[in-house]
């Protein structure tokens, strides 16, 4: 409970209700904001050089204690640790002992270390001097940022001369950012959906001839993995997405291309796609899988507390003198959730006050993809509903 109340709000690791997708969220969101009224800042993603090799153990007990941990189990791990050594093979040889003074044992619980971490900044002296104070706080704890691997970025693609300790920082057009793919000047999360779509063809391919072309392996259990190993890879990240047309009918083609290869069969055997759906045991379209994950993120951002980043961003209001660009993306993430709530029969304000009702808006994300409500099949493809009998 103290440490709910000391921990900074950044800090999502190791914290109950919070994860990667807070974190995504929260910075998508800023870079969309920034980018659709034409602001610039400076985001820096900070990589601490060798972090969980060079802790100090002084100002690591400090640390600790200060956070109201019991004394007998700092006592445990003083004990843990003192007398440490280590040995070193190489090939067949090994080293003499000697004695470890830093850092942390592997598996170790370490929450107070976070190897990367970014920073924002409205100009380019600003993210040097946050950069400078941010090593200088650092240093008694035996941590050093790494210059190397530390890298900068700008929402507009304007150059940005930044330094630490006389190293001028190397600018990257994308970044990918506790696994997720942030790309400048761009709102859509094109660059990361092709990522996804890279890395979810390798794992598929990987269980080829062991898994899909295995005639033993009952099809239940295929399509079993398929959702566990497979769509995880794939929809990492979805929930704070804006896709465009074009990227979904990608990651469409995609699942029905896994999915014909686990019934195998070819486009030749002219069966539709949802034909191959049903046979596999009813596997939803990825607009639909989408959906339900976008929904579900906004009802639990709509559920939390006033200060916690990811509700401080979605609904803060931009400063008046701020203008939205006239060449700004009109695709934005709320808009999105906006038009996947019309197949619901629901306007944006209802949306929020029936989330904080934890089942009911539970029973509306189940809702996606049934056959209930014959009109939403046409707004979900962004058709206009039929005209009704007179």
């Amino acid at each position: 409970m103290h440490r709910e109340q000391t921990s900074r709000e950044e800090q999502a690791g190791f914290r109950p209700g919070r994860g990667c997708c807070d974190q995504i969220f929260a910075l998508r969101q800023l870079v969309e904001r920034y980018i659709r009224y034409g602001q610039r800042t400076v985001i820096a993603f900070i990589d601490f050089k060798s972090a969980f090799n060079c802790i100090d153990w002084t100002a690591l007990w400090r640390t600790i204690e200060a956070d109201h941990v019991p004394l007998k189990i700092i006592s445990l791990l003083k004990s843990a640790y003192d007398g440490s050594t280590s040995l070193v093979r190489i090939r067949n040889d090994l080293s003499d002992e000697f004695e470890i003074k830093t850092g942390v044992r592997q598996g170790d619980v370490a929450p107070h270390v976070r190897r990367r971490q970014r920073i924002f900044a409205q100009d380019d002296a600003e993210a040097t001097d946050i950069l400078y104070d941010i090593a200088r706080h650092a240093r008694p704890y035996g941590l050093k940022i790494s210059a190397e691997k530390t890298k900068v970025m700008t929402t507009d693609g304007s150059p940005a001369i930044v330094y630490l300790e006389d190293v001028h920082l190397e600018q990257v057009q994308k970044f990918k950012y506790l696994g997720s793919l942030i790309q400048e000047k761009k709102i859509a999360a094109t660059a990361d959906i092709h990522s996804r779509i890279g890395q979810a063809t390798a794992a598929f391919a990987s269980l080829r001839r062991c898994v899909w072309r295995k005639s033993n392996v009952i099809l239940s259990t295929k399509i079993r993995l398929y959702r566990s190993m497979i769509l995880p890879i794939l929809l990492y990240g979805s929930e704070t997405w804006v896709i465009l047309k074009q990227d979904l009918n990608k990651l469409e083609v995609f699942q029905m291309r896994c999915l014909r290869q686990i019934l195998q069969v070819s486009l030749r055997d002219r069966i539709s796609n949802n034909e191959i759906r049903h046979r596999c045991h009813d596997q939803p379209s990825i607009d639909e899988q989408i959906q339900r994950r976008q929904l579900r993120w906004f009802g639990h951002v709509c559920r939390m507390s006033d200060h916690r980043l990811p509700h401080r961003l979605l609904w803060r209001q931009c400063p008046d003198h701020w203008r939205i660009r006239r060449d700004a993306p009109k695709k934005i993430w709320v808009k999105q959730i906006e038009h996947d709530l019309k197949s619901r029969r629901l306007n944006f304000e209802q949306a929020k006050t029936v989330a904080t009702d934890r089942q009911a808006w539970k029973k509306i994300v189940g809702e996606i993809g049934t056959p209930a409500a014959p009109t939403a099949v046409y707004w979900l493809r962004g058709r206009p509903s039929p005209p009704t009998a007179s």
